[in-house]
């Protein structure tokens, strides 16, 4: 079966600083090991966890179907996508997926 590549993405209401982004791909490619995160807020900051220093979060193949980031402040608008390759910088396919709002009735404490 070919690679047929999707995600989604859920802020966390038990954790409403977490980003979560679940692959929900289907099929098989042996050369995808890699995924990158790019999460790019209205204003065209990307927001990534504090300590990285590109504009994406790498994910690699290995670490699993879902990942919880932590980078959820405050509210925000956000555009996110996932590219699915072999490297950082070789990918495969692209999926430029969903805008999501997070949700104004959480309260986001910050430190």
């Amino acid at each position: 079966m070919p690679f047929v590549n999707s995600f989604t993405a859920e802020q966390l209401y038990s954790s409403p600083t977490t980003l979560r982004i679940t692959d929900t791909s289907t099929g098989s490619d042996n050369n995808i090991n890699n995924r990158l995160i790019f999460i790019r807020q209205a204003n065209g900051q990307y927001l990534v966890p504090e300590g990285t220093t590109t504009d994406y979060i790498e994910w690699r193949s290995d670490d699993g179907n879902v990942i919880d980031i932590e980078v959820l402040n405050v509210d925000y608008a956000l555009e996110i996508k996932v590219q699915w390759g072999i490297s950082p910088s070789s990918n495969i396919c692209t999926e430029l997926s969903i805008d999501i709002t997070t949700e104004t009735g959480i309260k986001i404490e910050t430190q």
